[in-house]
């Protein structure tokens, strides 16, 4: 997250090379100017979390902290 509050990304590296700095920023800015979205990201997130914490899915890692970083940036922004 910046200073602003605002979700941040990089492009990642895909089968054909990289992702471009436009397809990156441009679902950046979906999610970081609609309110609605953003909520609804954030309660997915944390359904996900809740069903990592009291279901074994049969990973050979448990990813629930990984996506507490996830929620407690965006929800925990002033």
């Amino acid at each position: 997250m910046d200073k602003d509050g605002n979700i941040q990304g990089a492009p990642i590296r895909l089968e054909d090379g990289w992702a471009s700095d436009k397809s990156v920023r441009r679902p950046l800015d979906t999610v970081n100017n609609d309110p609605k979205l953003r909520a609804d990201l954030l309660a997915k997130a944390k359904s996900a979390k809740e069903h990592m914490d009291t279901h074994n899915w049969g990973d050979s890692q448990n990813r629930s902290a990984e996506m507490q970083a996830l929620i407690d940036k965006p929800e925990n922004w002033p």
